[in-house]
């Protein structure tokens, strides 16, 4: 692969990295604790304001735009609201506790322990902070497993090709999938929670190793 270059904010310039290499990641399981009375079920459509329908037409295109999502022919649909944040910003949200949730067992995977995070970072002095963007959708769906998370929008049915927010098992999956990189990697000095990973060495030059 080609060098990659990350640029930072401000005036440092970017880091290259000269030798990159694409990973080997497992499809995620998020529907792998179903009941066993589990039938698709298609939700009741809802009554939107036009500004929420024209949000809603706006951030399904950038979605497909994106390759998150695809058009769907399941039996299971969804639906979606609109949030506002008290910044005024709106967040389109897909409410899957009438559909795909209501059939999932939770999942055990514990989240790591930050008290231990913490002590075992103490051991360090040079830290380098990743953040992953739109964590979930950085890991990709099963295609057998895409139909459960169909929900409309608009007049169309849509499906997910990434991890989607909202499942009910997305948060220890996505764990379970970066530990699994780590482990299977060797990846020293790396302390990953969820989309959050530190990464760290006794001195810059084992850091920079790390990294």
């Amino acid at each position: 692969m080609r060098a990659l270059r990350l640029p930072f904010v401000g005036h440092r310039p970017p880091l290259t990295l000269n030798a990159p290499k694409k990973m080997s990641v497992p499809f995620p399981k998020p529907f792998s604790h179903l009941s066993e009375d589990c039938r698709p079920i298609a939700d009741k459509p809802r009554k939107y304001s036009q500004a929420d329908l024209h949000f809603i037409r706006d951030e399904t295109q950038r979605l497909l735009s994106d390759d998150l999502i695809e058009p769907s022919d399941s039996p299971w649909r969804a639906q979606v609201f609109v949030v506002k944040k008290q910044s005024g910003k709106r967040r389109m949200v897909i409410d899957y506790s009438r559909t795909i949730n209501h059939f999932t067992q939770l999942d055990a995977y514990l989240l790591p322990c930050i008290n231990e995070i913490v002590d075992e970072l103490a051991q360090y002095r040079f830290f380098t902070t990743v953040h992953l963007k739109s964590a979930y959708h950085q890991l990709e769906l099963n295609p057998r497993d895409r139909e459960f998370t169909a929900f409309k929008a608009g007049n169309a049915l849509y499906q997910w090709r990434r991890l989607p927010f909202g499942l009910a098992n997305a948060v220890p999956e996505f764990q379970r999938t970066i530990d699994h990189i780590v482990r299977e990697n060797d990846l020293k000095g790396c302390y990953p929670y969820l989309e959050d990973i530190m990464i760290a060495g006794a001195n810059q030059v084992e850091h920079d190793r790390h990294l």
